[in-house]
């Protein structure tokens, strides 16, 4: 009898545990301690900032203490050009970022090095300060049979 209730004590605790578990895990309020996760970011559709864009450029491409204001001016003037462009349709939208990514790699060619620009040019499109979570990054996955349909 003793054995039962010490069986049966030990599974509802053990039950009550793996019960509570899920909530206790939603409930952490941790920073993610990936590099460059979830740093930086703020507002709507996860638009880093221009201090975070300039100390992942810093890093990134070793600039210079006369190169890091001029870079901060450029990123400025693309989060605000950027801002003004949320209200537009999306082909609109997509045209207008393209050229201000190209806009932004003139500016930063005036600015970094032959060898900070090649390193500059071969950073993903969101580690190159551009914005609205480097929008465009990653081409969109066809959905087969969007329209429902079966077998053709």
């Amino acid at each position: 009898m003793k054995t039962q209730k010490i069986s049966l004590l030990a599974a509802l605790a053990a039950g009550a545990l793996i019960a509570s578990a899920p909530a206790l895990y939603a409930q952490t309020n941790t920073v993610p301690t990936t590099p460059g996760a979830g740093e930086g970011r703020e507002g709507r559709g996860g638009a880093r900032t221009v201090d975070a864009q300039l100390a992942r450029l810093t890093e990134q491409l070793t600039l210079t203490e006369e190169q890091k204001p001029k870079v901060k001016a450029v990123l400025e003037d693309q989060a605000t050009k950027r801002a003004g462009l949320r209200d537009l349709a999306p082909e609109e939208r997509r045209t207008k970022n393209q050229e201000l990514r190209e806009e932004m790699a003139k500016k930063m060619k005036e600015i970094l090095t032959e060898e900070q620009y090649k390193k500059y040019e071969a950073l993903p499109r969101g580690g190159r300060g551009q914005g609205a979570g480097g929008q465009g990054e990653v081409p969109r996955r066809e959905r087969p049979n969007a329209g429902g349909g079966g077998a053709q």
